[in-house]
């Protein structure tokens, strides 16, 4: 009924869909592919025929709706796991009523080539503008699987490797990490030594954002470290690697969501505030405030 209504518009009216289709534009009037909730643009389309999409997820679920305006085709496509290429089964779907009718094939070759070595390959690894952390384990058996998903890696050629559930996604290893590969679109993760924390009363303290107008709290217990915010349920911090956490919101949300703290320190080693990285925000200041600034 909601990819119908992309055609009727009989919920909203023909001005919402309007807005809704319109892509958007930068302050320096830059088009942006998105238009109100969904992706619209040129550069979207399947066998020639222009597309309007959108794609969600959450834990382990995944779904997509594509929607071809012009030829009034709709396809929603949902998944119980994780993938990158969320788009690459609906597209498939829609092709074969669209353009030449047939969809083209991503089988992983039989017999796969010699890859990279997975034990150099294995480790950790941090996109520091999305706040992620992703590690390739070896098995006892050799079998290289990438976390925290638990997909095996399938050598591609000797630099990269691939997945059995998505062959359209690939993992190059590269002179610093490892690059994942999806859609037409890069992901670059650097690989990091799972190093200890400091004491946790060097992060203790009061922390404000000028951006955003408020105060956090960080406290350290003889469970770790907590947050607290204005009106808002504590949070616990999980330690990734040296100074940088996951603050998990579970207990705000009520469903799975999680963002990343860098704590930053000063040239003497103090901690003088944090930067939050998370889905729909990115290095989010806050500074930790001193006796008297807090008085």
């Amino acid at each position: 009924l909601w990819a119908a209504n992309l055609q009727t518009a009989e919920l909203g009216g023909e001005r919402v869909r309007r807005s809704m289709f319109a892509p958007g534009s930068l302050a320096d009037g830059t088009a942006v592919g998105y238009g109100g909730g969904l992706e619209v643009g040129p550069a979207l389309s399947v066998g020639g025929c222009r597309s309007i999409e959108h794609g969600g997820q959450h834990g382990g679920y995944c779904a997509y709706v594509l929607h071809l305006p012009d030829d009034d085709i709709s396809v929603v496509a949902l998944y119980n796991q994780f993938l990158w290429a969320m788009r690459e089964l609906p597209a498939r779907v829609a092709s074969l009523f669209v353009g030449d009718g047939e969809a083209a094939s991503d089988a992983v070759p039989v017999e796969a080539p010699a890859g990279p070595d997975p034990e150099s390959a294995a480790g950790a690894y941090f996109d520091a503008a999305r706040g992620n952390l992703r590690e390739i384990e070896v098995g006892e058996d050799g079998t290289a699987v990438f976390l925290p998903f638990g997909l095996a890696l399938i050598p591609l050629d000797e630099r990269r490797f691939t997945f059995a559930e998505e062959p359209t996604v690939s993992i190059e290893i590269v002179d610093d990490g490892i690059e994942v590969h999806s859609e037409g679109q890069v992901f670059a993760y650097r690989r990091v030594e799972k190093s200890d924390c400091g004491p946790p009363e060097d992060y203790a303290g009061r922390y404000w954002c000028p951006e955003l107008g408020v105060m956090w709290v960080v406290r350290a217990d003889e469970e770790g470290l907590r947050v607290t915010r204005a009106r808002e349920s504590e949070t616990t911090l999980t330690h990734l690697f040296g100074d940088t956490f996951s603050d998990d919101w579970q207990p705000i949300t009520g469903f799975g969501m999680t963002f990343t703290i860098f704590f930053e320190r000063d040239g003497t080693g103090v901690i003088t505030g944090f930067r939050v990285t998370g889905a729909r925000a990115r290095g989010i200041k806050f500074e930790r405030q001193t006796e008297s600034a807090c008085c």
